[in-house]
């Protein structure tokens, strides 16, 4: 029985990480080209481009924490069968 929950738990945990690492990777790139489109454009601007890109790396991060939460409770992830009437 308790195998079979932890199972459970460390493939929800599994699946937890491997959103978060998917996300971050779409998330850091983009953080990445916005960086540099800024560095192109404002070439001087290395003084607030530090705290910009410090902010904007975390805001990519979180989201990819908040946007793997569902995969936490697999009862709210729904399976396209789901939405079938």
């Amino acid at each position: 029985m308790w195998d079979l929950l932890d199972r459970k738990q460390n493939k929800r945990l599994l699946m937890f990480m491997k959103l978060v690492a998917m996300y971050s990777c779409a998330f850091v790139t983009v953080v990445i080209s916005l960086d540099r489109q800024s560095a192109i454009l404002n070439p001087l601007g290395i003084s607030e481009a530090k705290r910009k890109s410090k902010v904007m790396l975390a805001v990519a991060w979180t989201m990819s924490v908040i946007l793997s939460l569902p995969q936490v409770k697999e009862d709210m992830v729904l399976l396209p069968c789901e939405f079938a009437i």
